[in-house]
């Protein structure tokens, strides 16, 4: 798989997958089987590495930057993912110099917050344990004398949604997680994992000082090997609480803060508001026991730590997959802050000019003029008046948290 060190929602080969590239040249391979002939050379780990040209990373970099602006306007994420330590302040009375005397409201319900993010799915961490480290098989299922299909199986009966693949050797680090997985068949306690071969190229060959094209043919450029991981969300640590300095809680010094840990629940998961109520977490029911405020008022401000993100349930696996409308927005998107040329193809010229094409700009000569005739409201977007930006922003409006869409 294309790696790469920003971290991204979209998968860098799901990228080259949208826009039509072939995934063997976008990982550096050649192969004899099929000489590619989309461009002169192949791909590159880094713009330094062939530098007229852009690289893996540079498209990693823009992917991240479409993704997180898109989210702004959203309001939730992607795809779903955790948020760590993230600060909210408790509600208060009108009147600022009072606070409440306990977090419940007049109803004797939890008093509850706003997270950042919308689409809030659980309280909890991001957990990895390792499940197995399997050999890695290849073979040709079409006959087409290239074996482009990878296989490894492990003995277990997690979900398969919370299955993750990642290089070996790396303590499952996001950056050298493989992705997508291209089907997980289960049979018993038996999970047979299926990749394509030019994800699992030995990264030094991606890394090299002048790297050249991988020889898609010899298996030692292919890894041997995997890291098969659960990736879950681990409830155990979700909210604490946070009390400021007053006289009458200073047991631990009077310029600490108290502290006590809590739990969350959902008062409404689309708007991402969320109850907190103190909790102490039991290891042995894997629940949380109820306890009392260990100061007797409200709290000031909350600490949090949640997992959430849009789901497409049309997917197999939604927590692993992103709506495939929500793909093309950042894909398109990402194409627009490039600041480097995808290499000379015909093919890929004619996409990536049609995406960054500037509707918003006049073009006049002494013999005609031609414009495209573009709503103010295209034209005021904050993303850009280009087909690919107008694209994404045409999705955001249809899609973004709590507001109405504008037509």
């Amino acid at each position: 798989m294309a790696i790469a060190i920003p971290k991204t929602h979209l998968s860098l080969d799901r990228w080259a997958e949208i826009i039509g590239m072939d995934p063997r040249h976008f990982n550096q391979i050649t192969t004899s089987a099929k000489q590619v002939a989309t461009c002169s050379t192949v791909w590159k780990q880094y713009a330094w590495q062939e530098n007229d040209q852009v690289s893996r990373e540079d498209v990693a970099q823009a992917i991240q930057q479409a993704e997180e602006t898109i989210e702004q306007y959203l309001g939730y994420r992607l795809l779903p993912c955790w948020e760590v330590d993230e600060r909210v302040g408790t509600p208060r009375p009108a009147d600022r110099t009072l606070f409440y005397s306990q977090s419940l409201d007049r109803m004797g319900f939890p008093l509850h917050v706003p997270t950042k993010w919308g689409h809030f799915i659980s309280g909890g961490i991001e957990a990895k344990t390792l499940i197995d480290t399997p050999a890695v098989v290849y073979s040709d299922e079409d006959a087409d004398g290239y074996p482009e299909t990878a296989t490894v199986t492990v003995n277990t009966d997690i979900d398969p949604g919370e299955i993750a693949v990642y290089f070996s050797g790396n303590s499952a680090d996001d950056q050298w997680q493989i992705r997508p997985i291209r089907n997980i068949a289960v049979a018993g306690d038996n999970m047979t994992i299926t990749l394509w071969r030019h994800q699992l190229v030995e990264p030094a060959l991606w890394e090299a000082l002048e790297p050249g094209p991988v020889d898609g043919d010899d298996d030692t450029n292919f890894v041997d090997t995997v890291d098969v991981y659960r990736r879950w969300n681990d409830p155990s640590q979700q909210v604490q609480l946070v009390w400021s300095p007053r006289a009458g809680n200073c047991a631990d010094g009077c310029c600490e803060n108290g502290y006590q840990w809590g739990c969350l629940n959902a008062r409404d998961n689309k708007l991402g508001l969320v109850y907190y109520q103190p909790g102490t977490w039991n290891a042995e029911t894997e629940s949380f026991d109820a306890a009392k405020l260990s100061i007797c008022r409200n709290p000031d401000k909350l600490r949090l730590w949640y997992y959430s993100g849009y789901r497409d349930e049309r997917r197999r696996y939604p927590n692993l997959q992103m709506d495939p409308s929500m793909e093309r927005a950042v894909t398109f998107y990402s194409l627009t802050l490039l600041d480097r040329p995808i290499c000379g193809c015909n093919n890929l010229e004619k996409v990536v000019g049609k995406w960054t094409e500037d509707l918003g700009l006049q073009m006049t000569t002494a013999e005609s003029s031609s414009r495209y005739d573009l709503s103010q409201r295209l034209i005021d977007n904050p993303l850009g008046t280009t087909r690919g930006a107008i694209f994404a922003w045409e999705i955001v409006l249809q899609r973004q948290q709590g507001r109405a869409v504008r037509y």
